[in-house]
């Protein structure tokens, strides 16, 4: 315990951003940490405006502060049409949740109807070898994995080939 709190400790780092050295730059930010400085320390309009916006996230922050300078009922317009996006990305989100479940279960019933066809294939083969081919395409256009669980306890019960083929075919 004592080895991961003295791991952690060191990885621990404090990072001073003095907002009032940035005043004093008297240039254009270098990189992105000081164009967000630049911001947070309120510079005057002009100078805010003449700042280089390819950083990321801060174009968005001076539309938004743009949108909340101006009158309430536009700032009320700015809400609705982010709530709208957000509700959308949470309804894209939610269907495509929805789907992937839904191919899950198909694809896992898919499987199921696959293996139950094998399943008596396989038996047809061992016990009625004689019909087992002439009925195996029968046995492969069968969906429903009810009905093949059906066919699969007839055949457990016949005895004769004539019988393997009317559990199949009926």
């Amino acid at each position: 315990m004592k080895l991961a709190c003295q791991m952690l400790y060191n990885l621990n780092e404090i990072h001073f951003l003095e907002l009032e050295k940035v005043k004093k730059l008297g240039r254009m930010p270098k990189n992105a940490l000081e164009a967000w400085l630049m911001y947070l320390n309120n510079l005057p309009g002009e100078e805010l405006e003449a700042m280089p916006v390819e950083v990321p996230g801060l174009k968005k922050a001076l539309t938004i502060e743009e949108i909340f300078k101006k009158s309430e009922k536009e700032r009320r317009l700015y809400e609705l049409r982010e709530k709208a996006i957000r509700d959308e990305i949470s309804m894209v989100a939610g269907a495509e949740e929805r789907g992937m479940a839904k191919g899950r279960i198909e694809g896992r019933i898919e499987g199921l109807v696959e293996k139950a066809r094998d399943s008596i294939n396989r038996l047809l083969q061992k016990r009625f070898a004689s019909v087992a081919s002439e009925l195996q395409n029968n046995i492969d256009q069968i969906t429903d994995l009810e009905t093949l669980d059906r066919i699969y306890d007839r055949l457990l019960d016949a005895e004769t080939p004539e019988q393997a083929r009317q559990a199949v075919l009926s």
